[in-house]
């Protein structure tokens, strides 16, 4: 939907847009693999055991590269609407 209201807007490049959905794309795998370790983690920590000395580590490590997947992702985002913050080489004249 968002795709088709800004289509037809000057300025628009379709490579822009397939570039934020690839990043997109990237970021949900992400938030995916976060959410399967989180899972683990807490099956793992059932029946008041402990939790597993390595999932904090890994927790952390992944919602870092998550964080950095989602924060790409806005910025290819706003590259579609905001030519003022695409880099040189990407401007059009």
């Amino acid at each position: 939907f968002a795709a088709e209201k800004v289509g037809g807007s000057p300025g628009f490049e379709k490579a822009l847009l397939d570039q934020h959905e690839q990043s997109a794309d990237q970021a949900t795998t992400g938030v995916f693999f976060m959410g399967i370790a989180a899972a683990v983690a807490l099956f793992v920590s059932r029946r008041g055991r402990p939790m597993p000395k390595w999932s904090l580590g890994l927790l952390a490590l992944l919602a870092l590269a998550t964080f950095g997947l989602m924060a790409r992702t806005a910025n290819f985002g706003g590259h579609i609407r905001h030519p003022e913050i695409r880099p040189a080489s990407a401007q059009t004249p």
